[in-house]
C-alpha cells in the first residue's frame, strides 16, 4: 500500500524549504507500506487521492485561528494558506472515504474542518513541552472503551510522548474522544469514518508502531496484532 505523507512549507532566509521528520517515513515503510512524500500544493491532488490508499497529515505549526473565528490569542507561526489547502485535501479524501491518520497538528487540523475549536495556548504548556528528547514517554493517557486505541492496546493507559501547546477544546462534528488525559483530548476518531487522530508523536515510538499497521491495513487483530 502507498501511504501519502503531506508535507509544509517553511520560510527562512534562504527562501521556503518543504520539511518533514524522517520519522514519519521510517514509521510507514517499518510497518511494511510505501511512504509517498506529496507537498501541500501540488498541482496533482485530486489525482493522488484517487490513487493512493492512505494519508498521514504530520505535526507542524499552529492553525490559524481565523478557522474556527476567533482573534489570535496564544497561536502563533500560522499560515491562512497551507492551512486552506489541507483543507482541501481533507475534503477530497473523505469524500473518497480513504483512512486518515493526524498526527498532532494534524489532529488539531481535521478537528477545526470538522468544524471544531481549539485551546490556542495550554497554560500546563511545561506538561507538553517536550522538545528535547522527543523519543522517550513523558506521561498517560486514559484510554477510552470500545475506541481504536483499546482495539489495539487492550490496556486502559499507555505512556506517550508530547509536543505541543495547543489541543482541541470543542470536538468537530462526527468526531468522539478516544484518549485523554488531565482534560485534554489526546486521540480521536470519527464514528463513521476511517479517520483517526492521535495528539502525540507515535512515529518517534517503535512500540506504537502497532497504531499505523491498524489504520492503514486490515482491521481484525488476528492479523496485524
Amino acid at each position: 500500500k502507498k501511504i501519502w505523507i503531506l508535507t509544509f512549507a517553511e520560510e527562512s532566509e534562504k527562501g521556503i524549504f518543504y520539511h518533514l521528520s524522517p520519522d514519519y517515513v521510517q514509521m510507514i515503510e517499518n510497518v511494511w507500506y510505501r511512504a509517498v512524500i506529496i507537498p501541500y500544493d501540488s498541482s496533482h491532488i485530486d489525482q493522488f487521492v484517487q490513487e493512493l490508499d492512505g494519508f498521514l497529515i504530520p505535526g507542524g505549526r499552529d492553525i490559524c485561528p481565523d478557522y474556527y473565528f476567533e482573534e489570535p490569542n496564544g497561536a502563533v507561526n500560522f499560515c491562512y494558506i497551507q492551512d486552506k489547502s489541507a483543507f482541501h485535501l481533507i475534503d477530497l479524501v473523505i469524500q473518497a472515504k480513504k483512512p486518515l491518520f493526524w498526527i498532532c497538528r494534524g489532529m488539531q487540523l481535521i478537528n477545526v474542518f470538522l468544524w471544531g475549536t481549539l485551546h490556542q495556548h495550554l497554560d500546563t504548556h511545561h506538561i507538553h513541552n517536550q522538545y528535547e528528547n522527543r523519543y522517550i514517554t513523558v506521561h498517560p493517557v486514559r484510554i477510552e472503551e470500545n475506541s481504536f486505541l483499546s482495539e489495539i492496546f487492550w490496556e486502559q493507559e499507555i505512556l506517550v510522548n508530547s509536543i505541543h501547546h495547543q489541543a482541541i477544546k470543542t470536538l468537530g462534528s462526527g468526531l468522539i474522544s478516544a484518549a485523554s488525559h488531565e482534560g485534554i483530548e489526546e486521540a480521536i476518531e470519527h464514528k463513521t469514518l476511517p479517520i483517526y487522530g492521535v495528539q502525540w508523536h507515535p512515529e518517534k515510538l517503535q512500540e506504537h508502531s502497532v497504531i499505523f499497521s491498524y489504520i492503514y491495513g486490515d482491521k481484525s487483530k488476528e492479523s496485524w496484532k
